[in-house]
């Protein structure tokens, strides 16, 4: 494995931004990956290795960067990109800057459901109470490239593609890994907990990833909601897209892909 990490940050720094439960939301993933359970996963002993001394930098994530301009803030735009023992990387939410950030973050509150009328609704602006509470509750996780575990490759076809240069990685970790060549992975996405359901857009996102060779852009969470949610009011719905709306995302100009949807009659 190659140690070095240019402009890599200090423990103090990652555990002031991620907190002891990020650092078990790595343990748990990288758990799964290695043995595919997590019932024994415990809270990762900060003092041992490797999370006495991770290897993380600060590096650009979609998912991160689509979640500041949701909010509407200039940071933290970029995530710190964790590499995982086993291969591969987390782009983790800097979610300590990212309270901060929006803590004064407004949202406004109907009093009755918008179904009924316009002149029934009874708007009022509040300050976003839940907005700790939502990123609180919320993984550090955001995207990563992950390798497929060898334990899955007899069994399933995994989908993968050579997206490391695209997110900033040009020397590999391994040895056995050309220098300066791309390397087959997966990327997972986790959004966070808006309670609307953001598990459509992270399809999306994955999809056009894969297929990012041919797509005329590969857009954020938030950026696919806008791109074909309501504008109803002048505001974003942050929530699951329909299927219809999958398949619409597909065939807008700022993807450029062709999708239809196929419903058997049984």
């Amino acid at each position: 494995m190659n140690p070095t990490i240019i402009n890599q940050l200090q423990y103090e720094a990652v555990f002031g931004e991620l907190g002891q439960r990020g650092f078990f939301d790595l343990a748990i993933l990288e758990s799964w990956l290695n043995t595919g359970s997590v019932e024994e996963v415990r809270f990762p002993e900060i003092s041992s290795p490797p999370w006495n001394d991770p290897k993380c930098r600060y590096a650009p994530s979609i998912v991160c960067r689509s979640e500041a301009e949701l909010f509407g803030i200039g940071t933290p735009r970029f995530a710190i990109r964790v590499y995982l023992p086993s291969g591969g990387f987390v782009n983790a939410r800097r979610l300590a800057s990212f309270c901060e950030e929006a803590r004064d973050w407004m949202t406004v509150q109907v009093g009755v459901p918008r179904s009924e009328p316009r002149r029934k609704r009874r708007w009022a602006w509040h300050p976003w109470r839940s907005a700790a509470r939502v990123l609180e509750r919320s993984s550090c996780i955001g995207d990563c490239l992950l390798p497929v575990p060898e334990r899955l490759k007899g069994e399933f076809h995994m989908l993968t593609a050579r997206l490391a240069k695209a997110f900033g990685e040009c020397c590999p970790r391994f040895l056995e890994r050309e220098a300066d060549g791309d390397w087959d992975c997966c990327l997972y996405v986790r959004p966070i907990a808006t309670g609307g359901g953001l598990c459509a857009q992270a399809v999306c996102l994955m999809a056009t990833s894969l297929l990012h060779s041919f797509v005329n852009g590969v857009h954020g969470l938030a950026e696919i909601t806008a791109i074909v949610g309501s504008t109803e009011d002048g505001r974003l719905e942050l929530s699951g897209l329909e299927l219809d709306k999958v398949v619409g995302y597909f065939c807008e100009s700022e993807v450029g892909l062709y999708a239809s949807i196929q419903k058997s009659a049984a």
